[in-house]
Formats: C-alpha cells, sequence, structure tokens
C-alpha cells in the first residue's frame, strides 16, 4: 500500500517540483554552493555585544550594495522618523530605507532593533495625535513583514519558530479568518500569495498537503498561519 502511494507521487511530478524549490532555495540553479555563508546587512551601529550575537548566526556585512540583492536578512540598529514614515507610505527616500523596501520586495527578512526606533523617543513630548500616527505607521511596516525585536538573539528565536501548526492545536477566531487554499497536493509560492490584499491572516490547507521551500519563506516573512484540514 505504502508503496503504491509512493509511486503515485513519484508519478504526479511532486517530488521533481519540490526538488527543483529546493535548489532555488539553496542557490544551485545558479551554481552556487548550498553551504554558502548566510550574510546579514547591517545599517546602523551595533553594539560590541550585538555584533557577537549576530555573528553566531550571520556572516555581518556593512557595504550595502545596489538594494542588497545579495544578502539574506537586513538587521537596522536604528531607523528615522523619516524613513519609517517613507516606508510606512510606500516612499523610500533615503539609501537605508530603500535597501529595507527593496529588501522586502525580495522577499527578504528585515529586523529592526526596538531600542533604534527614533520615534519612540518623543513619546512624552508629541502631540498624541502625531505620536498615535507614528504608531499606526510601525504597524503598518510590521504589516509589511518587517520585525521589531528587542535582542538581537530574538532572531534565533523567529528563525527556528515553524509557522506551520495543526489544526487541532488552534482555537479559530473570528478575527483571524483564514483563506482555504485546500486541494492542493503541493503548496507553491505562487499559491500562498493569493492571500495578499485580502486582509487574511492564515491559510488553510489539506492534512497531507506538501508546502514547498518558497512558500514556506513566504508563509514565514508575511506572519502568516498554517492550518491543516
Amino acid at each position: 500500500m505504502y508503496t503504491k502511494e509512493l509511486d503515485a507521487v513519484k508519478d504526479s511530478g511532486l517530488v521533481d517540483e519540490v526538488i527543483r524549490e529546493l535548489k532555488k532555495k539553496l542557490g544551485q540553479d545558479n551554481g552556487q554552493s548550498a553551504c554558502a555563508v548566510r550574510q546579514a546587512l547591517v545599517l546602523g551601529k551595533l553594539s560590541k555585544e550585538e555584533e557577537t550575537a549576530l555573528s553566531a548566526l550571520y556572516q555581518p556585512v556593512d557595504i550595502m550594495p545596489a538594494h542588497a540583492p545579495d544578502i539574506d536578512i537586513v538587521v537596522a540598529a536604528r531607523l528615522s522618523v523619516e524613513d519609517l514614515s517613507s516606508l510606512a507610505l510606500g516612499l523610500p527616500k533615503s539609501e537605508s530605507s530603500a535597501c529595507i523596501f527593496h529588501s522586502l520586495l525580495r522577499g527578504k527578512k528585515v529586523y529592526i532593533l526596538e531600542r533604534g526606533m527614533e520615534y519612540l523617543r518623543y513619546k512624552d513630548t508629541a502631540h498624541k495625535t502625531l505620536y498615535r500616527l507614528l504608531q499606526e505607521y510601525e504597524a503598518r511596516i510590521k504589516g509589511f513583514g518587517i520585525r521589531i525585536i528587542s535582542d538581537i538573539l530574538d532572531i534565533r528565536g523567529q528563525e527556528d519558530v515553524c509557522p506551520v501548526r495543526q489544526a487541532e492545536n488552534i482555537s479559530l477566531s473570528a478575527s483571524c479568518e483564514a483563506l482555504d487554499l485546500g486541494g492542493h497536493k503541493l503548496l507553491r509560492e505562487s499559491d500562498v500569495q493569493k492571500v495578499r490584499g485580502t486582509g487574511f491572516g492564515a491559510i488553510l490547507i489539506d492534512r497531507d498537503t506538501i508546502v514547498t521551500p518558497l512558500a514556506m519563506d513566504y508563509i514565514t516573512n508575511h506572519n502568516l498561519e498554517v492550518r491543516r484540514k
């Protein structure tokens, strides 16, 4: 029985599709080494301790290539009020905000240290309406996939967390409805992208659906919740 099911999966082309997705993720299609060192572009100045902690996970680089196409993640030690506002409006103006913006477009993970969120310094002096607007801007950039962290070590925690959870362990609520993507034997990145602009914070898939690596990256980058039927 098991052999027949395995042969059916092979015949359907699912195995080949998964292999192609893995090769894309590992860079093998471009002749790159699967063991290439992962790089973190650092925007701003990290403390000695923060640099040490980040080095345990990534190779920090501070030379900004054109919109950072080759890095794996971006870590910003500071985000000015101007950069926060321009990112929230989708109109990056500075070199660093443009780098963050284009990294998000490429599906890269972007982390910003909470201590570097400049607007927080003005909590006691700024007009309440203005401060509330900046809070809304922060919420908006989080919706783009940017993660605000209190410590560099939080990156390790978020990198290790698997967003896929079994349906029986999830309490369904009206505030977090799921987009039904059932019927897919293989869930591709293009399938998951259908959630964009719908307002859903979760997707619903069949229990035996195989999630490709690129689809999993999209799920993680956009903080989506996966529920299995």
